[in-house]
């Protein structure tokens, strides 16, 4: 049986909770679609002017939703890799990879379950349970990456 994690250092979890203010930030946010959309078009203009290929708006749909979809995974793969390293950094000898592991996900699952909440109550933004299940796919890369990690 181990015992009830203790924090000893608080100081590690400031790169989590720095991860957290720019998510809520960036969820609070009524129109980041619509600046995500701009920097997406931008990206559409690029290859357009290098390659000449002009993307019809199925593609551009498609592909927006793609990326929107990578920054969500990539945005909970950070903040589990950073509460995983905090959690790692407070002297829980008694702990293996898998417990440590195991609580810097469920931090990271609740974090983002209270984000779409929060976004429910942002003017433009919704909340939906899709999104977290797309969180969680960035959380369990996280594990993989790790675990390739430690292997090395």
């Amino acid at each position: 049986m181990t015992k009830p994690i203790k924090i000893n250092n608080f100081i590690y979890f400031l790169p989590s909770i720095i991860v957290m203010i720019i998510i809520f930030f960036m969820s609070n946010d009524p129109v980041s679609g619509e600046k995500s959309s701009r920097l997406i078009e931008l990206l559409y203009k690029l290859i357009n002017f290098f390659i000449n290929y002009d993307f019809n708006e199925y593609y551009r749909d498609l592909g927006s939703f793609i990326i929107r979809k990578i920054a969500h995974i990539s945005e909970y793969m950070i903040l589990t890799l950073t509460y995983y390293l905090a959690i790692s950094k407070n002297n829980f000898k008694n702990y293996n990879f898998k417990q440590i592991y195991f609580y810097s996900g469920l931090f990271a699952i609740l974090y983002s379950i209270s984000d779409e909440y929060h976004q429910t109550f942002v003017k433009g933004r919704v909340g939906t349970y899709e999104d977290v299940l797309i969180d969680s796919i960035g959380i369990f890369l996280c594990y993989f990456i790790i675990k390739l990690y430690n292997k090395n």
